[in-house]
């Protein structure tokens, strides 16, 4: 009888040895696939946009308006309005004369001087007429017509819309 009981707890100890191995290994398994893993750096290849080469302007062939743009006064409704423009004069100065219409009512005029700046790449001249602070409405469509005139008295004329901050 004493060989059936020391044979019937060999065989529980040696259930409990197993049961603790396959428990230790579940653990450290369970240990390795839940931490966090760390990102292993994999060479990438990045592409960086090139930027395009600045198109140069080409040659200057008439008198006429560029682009027109505003800046606004810090703190205050006014606004410096800006064009810019070409011609094939390459001296003397070009007047622009501005007219600020909103809803087919004129609410501001303003004149402005510009001299021409030689561009000999280009075969001409550029000039900016700048106007002093023009107090305009904010959040209204306001037009803006400008009329330019050179020293050859030849006169072109612009408009574009802003609708003013």
């Amino acid at each position: 009888m004493s060989d059936e009981k020391h044979t019937s707890e060999t065989s529980d100890s040696s259930i409990y040895y197993v049961l603790g191995g396959v428990v230790l290994v579940a653990a450290v398994a369970g240990f390795f696939l839940l931490k966090p893993k760390e990102k292993v750096a994999t060479p990438q290849t990045t592409t960086t946009p090139v930027a395009a080469a600045p198109v140069a302007p080409g040659p200057i062939t008439k008198f006429e308006c560029g682009k027109m743009y505003y800046n606004p006064v810090v703190g205050f409704p006014k606004y410096y309005v800006s064009l810019e423009g070409v011609d094939t004069l390459t001296s003397g100065n070009v007047s622009c004369a501005y007219t600020f219409t909103v809803k087919d009512k004129v609410v501001a005029t303003q004149t402005a001087a510009a001299p021409l700046t030689e561009e000999p790449s280009r075969g001409g001249a550029t000039f900016r007429c700048t106007t002093p602070a023009v107090e305009l409405a904010k959040g209204v469509s306001t037009k803006v017509d400008v009329k330019i005139e050179n020293a050859n008295k030849q006169i072109q004329t612009c408009t574009q819309t802003f609708i003013f901050p």
